[in-house]
Order: structure tokens, then C-alpha cells, then sequence
């Protein structure tokens, strides 16, 4: 008797992967939050750039090293800031942890 999985029980794991990573992804986005603002200061941390915006929309945010940026790409204060970020986030400077508002997943900025 061989061990061997049939197709129906691996073509059933496979769709039910799909379709849990499916929606991850969508609750993921879903949870997305818009800010904006004039990036007021940017610091650096060991897991990206430290952002503090200003209002309409502002805060204090994390902007990770693989987030999507849009032109002019431009995070330093005076620039004004536009995106979508997901609740919570943590700049690690140095040994020192900085809990944010969010962590930005895509931005854009102006020159």
C-alpha cells in the first residue's frame, strides 16, 4: 500500500490554502488606514525610516524598508506625504524600541 497522497486530498489542500491566504490578504488591506500630512522630522531605525506627519492626518509612523513608494520619494520634513498604513508599529533604534501609530505600507510624497 503506497503512502502517497491521491489528487483529490492534494488538489483539496491546495485550494483550501488559496483561499485561507486569500483572505488574509484581504483582511490585511481591509484594515488599512489613510494619512497625510507635511513629514515634520524622519529618523533612521535598524527596520526602516521614522516618520512624525503632521495634520490633516498625522502621527507618528514607520516606514519599513520594503514599503511601496511613490514619486518623488522624497521623506524629508517639509515634504508633504500621502498613503495607507496598518495599526501599530515599532521603530527599533538602536536597542531602544519606539512604538509608532502604524506602519506604512505605501506612500507617496511630494518634491
Amino acid at each position: 500500500m503506497s503512502m502517497v497522497p491521491s489528487k483529490k486530498v492534494l488538489s483539496f489542500f491546495v485550494f483550501t490554502i488559496i483561499v485561507l491566504g486569500s483572505l488574509l490578504y484581504i483582511n490585511r488591506k481591509a484594515e488599512a488606514i489613510g494619512f497625510g500630512g507635511i513629514i515634520l522630522s524622519s529618523s533612521p531605525c535598524t527596520n526602516g525610516i521614522l516618520l512624525l506627519v503632521s495634520p490633516p492626518v498625522g502621527g507618528l509612523f514607520l516606514l519599513p524598508l520594503g514599503a511601496r513608494l511613490y514619486p518623488h520619494f522624497s521623506v524629508k520634513p517639509g515634504s508633504w506625504v500621502l498613503g495607507n498604513y496598518v495599526p501599530t508599529g515599532v521603530c527599533v533604534a538602536g536597542l531602544i524600541p519606539i512604538p509608532t501609530q502604524g506602519t506604512i505600507y505605501m506612500m507617496g510624497t511630494s518634491k
